[in-house]
């Protein structure tokens, strides 16, 4: 069936063929092809089939050029809607992975208030104020100090730069525990878990402070405010092994 389908498409085609090229050839070729010539039949025969074979190709071609097409459109779209973290100790972004959205000063509320807010914030370089009433009843926002000499070169007091980074992948995720992403995720920082001290008064976060922190040009003055203190595991509910009671946690932030 399908052979004699195909044998009727090459009819089809053959006197399509036969009919346009004779009314635009020489009047010698359009009496051999008005008349059957086996040989001349034979020659258009070949050149149909070329042009099958070249449709074939050319079909090959355009689904390879739509898949292209497909995938290009999927990266734009994922482009389009990267995920969003804070780099915590740096001034930027990994350029292979991300882009910089803007970088700041790391902050948040003073370690002994006990209605303090939990979480760290990256305050930009430059603040826009539009208000300017002043009452001592509200909540403030104060710079950060490291506080352990562990942060690579930094020094106990030192105050903290952060980056809001933008992901070219979609979802970002920070893993505590661990330097290595899952399969299938890309690395864009890794580093040591920090948080609040324990004894404090008020509420913290866990972040992931980069490896490789740097340092605000400040100086080492302690100023306190919000503090960023190195995590250690603690044996019990948390099981040994595979974890070691006190050891220090890294951290890694992946995006896919």
């Amino acid at each position: 069936m399908a052979s004699s389908q195909t044998t009727m498409k090459l009819d089809i085609l053959m006197c399509i063929f036969i009919v346009s090229y004779a009314a635009s050839a020489s009047n010698e070729e359009h009496k051999r092809a008005a008349t059957c010539d086996p040989d001349y039949l034979h020659q258009l025969e070949t050149k149909v089939e070329d042009m099958l074979s070249s449709v074939t190709i050319l079909t090959a071609q355009l689904a390879t050029y739509k898949a292209t097409a497909a995938r290009l459109t999927s990266k734009a779209t994922a482009l389009g809607s990267g995920g969003m973290y804070t780099r915590w100790g740096r001034n930027g972004c990994p350029s292979n992975t991300s882009e910089l959205v803007y970088e700041g000063y790391a902050g948040g509320s003073h370690y002994t208030d006990q209605g303090a807010a939990a979480e760290y914030v990256c305050m930009p370089r430059h603040p826009v104020y539009e208000y300017t009433d002043y009452h001592d009843y509200d909540a403030y926002i104060f710079g950060s100090e490291y506080e352990s000499n562990f942060f690579g070169s930094t020094r106990v007091s030192d105050d903290v730069p952060c980056a809001v980074c933008r992901s070219y992948s979609p979802s970002v995720l920070m893993i505590p525990g661990t330097n290595a992403c899952p399969s299938g995720w890309n690395r864009e920082y890794h580093g040591i878990l920090a948080s609040g001290y324990r004894g404090h008064a008020a509420a913290s976060q866990y972040v992931c402070l980069d490896e490789n922190p740097q340092a605000l040009p400040h100086g080492i003055r302690k100023e306190d405010g919000k503090l960023f203190y190195r995590v250690r595991s603690k044996c019990g509910s948390l099981p040994c092994p595979p974890y070691i009671d006190g050891n220090i946690l890294s951290c890694v932030v992946c995006s896919k």
